[in-house]
């Protein structure tokens, strides 16, 4: 028995596709889940499978949850498919998948985004390409390493999932402000107020200035290079010509509280004190630009946001931060040495507080991360019901931007 259990474990390493399935032509869910849960069993026996083969799986399967419709594998009278048997043995398939490859990551990755619908615009690869090319019109990033980093993000890309239903025009605007924001953060924001706080406070007033159309372009840029005031310049004019009056509004007031956000982090920086939890809970959100992404989802005409909603609002911020927080851990420890190294990092903060291992600091975020998850699929599915159809564009909106987080966990920025 147990040479014949070695050669299924053998057959099953080798017949996985590229893609990360099994079974019949590219591959079928139900095939796929039934090698994953096989694997498993045979894990105590003959250890857990190599790590590529328990990552494939997992993408490839949680982009197949919603199938209605599986291939005819069942004999009866005539071929057919129990969906409901199929279903339940695809989420089992996923659930084992997804815990296998956390074992196999760091840090571990959330299992929420499976819950949200993942739809991408079909403008992705040209907002890709636009993005790309403006920020080089403008020399945002001259360094190669630097601007292949930012390549790997794919901003373009992200923000098709996060706005798929936007016209190219909103994309773009959107992906470069994103991109304005990341380049900007990474060459300039986090290196000069660490070193000088106040250069970089003279910096952001002058693009304060421009926000509030009251400054030249040219200014006092010596920090940052000519390129960050004329494309943010850029941005606001186009901002100003597609924005609906109250998403510029938010707009522009987002893009204020990130300049602030970003000269409080110097601050701590530069002090080198330690940053209280509720304070980072506070400005997370806007140091990780989360607050810009949700002042592009036009609100409802009444304008006012209900309790749900607002909740719904600061779940989305959350899950930004925080997503990034796991995604940007090995790396910020990798390139900055000990641990403990970002105080601005929500792993490294629990530690410092709360004296949990490096392991267990990564696993309590990424149940943070499905808790409140769980908190925006209730008020989703709650706010989907209510009468107003613009409440309900919202919250489908909403739905989007938690979805795309995980563009975020897979294209490897930090990689």
């Amino acid at each position: 028995m147990s040479c014949e259990l070695r050669t299924t474990y053998d057959w099953l390493l080798g017949s996985q596709h590229a893609n990360g399935s099994w079974g019949y032509g590219d591959g079928t869910a139900e095939e796929t889940s039934y090698a994953v849960l096989t694997l498993a069993a045979l894990e105590q026996r003959h250890g857990p499978a190599p790590q590529e083969v328990q990552l494939r799986p997992r993408d490839w399967l949680g982009s197949r949850l919603d199938d209605v419709s599986h291939p005819e594998l069942w004999i009866g009278k005539a071929l057919y498919a129990p969906t409901t048997v199929v279903r339940a043995a695809v989420l089992a398939g996923f659930t084992v998948a997804h815990r296998a490859a956390q074992g196999a990551e760091d840090p571990p990755r959330p299992l929420f985004w499976t819950r949200f619908p993942q739809q991408v615009s079909p403008h992705a690869d040209s907002v890709e390409a636009h993005t790309r090319a403006w920020r080089d019109r403008h020399g945002l990033v001259p360094d190669p390493i630097r601007r292949k980093r930012l390549d790997r993000t794919c901003v373009g890309r992200e923000t098709a999932r996060a706005f798929p239903h936007s016209s190219h025009d909103m994309l773009t605007l959107a992906a470069d402000a994103f991109t304005w924001l990341t380049a900007f953060d990474d060459m300039h924001a986090e290196a000069v107020g660490r070193a000088d706080p106040r250069q970089l406070a003279r910096t952001l007033a002058d693009f304060t200035r421009i926000l509030d159309r009251t400054g030249a372009v040219q200014g006092n840029h010596r920090a940052c290079g000519d390129g960050f005031p004329a494309a943010l310049a850029e941005l606001t004019a186009r901002a100003e010509r597609l924005l609906p009056r109250s998403c510029l509004t938010r707009f522009d007031s987002a893009l204020r509280s990130i300049f602030f956000s970003l000269l409080w982090e110097a601050h701590r920086l530069w002090g080198d004190e330690p940053v209280p939890m509720d304070e980072y809970m506070t400005m997370r959100r806007h140091t990780v630009f989360a607050t810009i992404i949700t002042a592009l989802v036009p609100r409802p005409s009444h304008a006012l946001l209900t309790p749900d909603m607002h909740r719904l609002e600061t779940a989305v911020h959350n899950l930004v931060g925080w997503i990034n927080d796991l995604c940007s851990f090995s790396y910020e420890h990798g390139a900055r040495g000990a641990p403990q190294s970002n105080p601005f990092s929500l792993p490294d903060l629990l530690m410092r507080h709360t004296d949990v291992t490096t392991d267990e600091a990564l696993g309590r975020v990424t149940r943070m991360c499905d808790d409140e998850a769980a908190v925006a699929h209730r008020l989703i599915s709650r706010l989907a019901r209510s009468p107003d159809h613009e409440v309900r564009a919202w919250a489908d909106a909403m739905a989007q931007l938690v979805s795309s987080t995980d563009f975020h966990v897979r294209v490897g920025r930090y990689g």
